[in-house]
């Protein structure tokens, strides 16, 4: 599998959003790779409609790596995702958070049963703590500005 790089330089970039995302990767001297492509349905977050799905590489300066799948919009079906696409959907907020608490902010327990729900926020706050672990609380806060 070839892994595609994400990073463009800023000022090649299309809009705001994407400069955003590409200036963190920059601040933080990261890496964005899609590392696969297939698709199919994300049925344990409630999906029904197929979904281009990828394997993500995030890799900070010290070389740590966060592995993760994104399914990309259904309404870019068809289109390779962004770094800002990606890096908007990456959620660092909740290490510290109880899975209740996440359900609740993701309006899970809406969507699907309370198992469904608390395995859903594990995966958030797995996420969380990974990020956590790979950069400053600053770089993280300036991550949770791309959104």
């Amino acid at each position: 599998m070839n892994a595609i790089n994400l990073h463009v330089p800023s000022e090649q970039c299309e809009s705001e959003y994407e400069r955003a995302a590409n200036q963190w990767l920059e601040m933080t001297d990261s890496q964005l790779h899609i590392k696969n492509h297939r698709r199919g349905v994300l049925s344990h977050w409630g999906d029904q409609q197929e979904r281009d799905l990828y394997v993500i590489q995030l890799m900070n300066r010290y070389g740590q790596v966060y592995l993760f799948d994104f399914g990309q919009s259904i309404a870019c079906r068809g289109n390779q995702p962004t770094a800002h696409d990606i890096l908007a959907c990456v959620d660092a907020e909740y290490a510290d958070s109880s899975l209740d608490d996440i359900a609740d902010a993701y309006c899970l327990m809406s969507m699907t049963s309370l198992e469904s729900a608390h395995a859903m926020a594990t995966e958030i706050k797995q996420q969380s703590k990974r990020l956590a672990e790979m950069y400053t609380p600053d770089e993280l806060e300036a991550l949770t500005d791309i959104r």
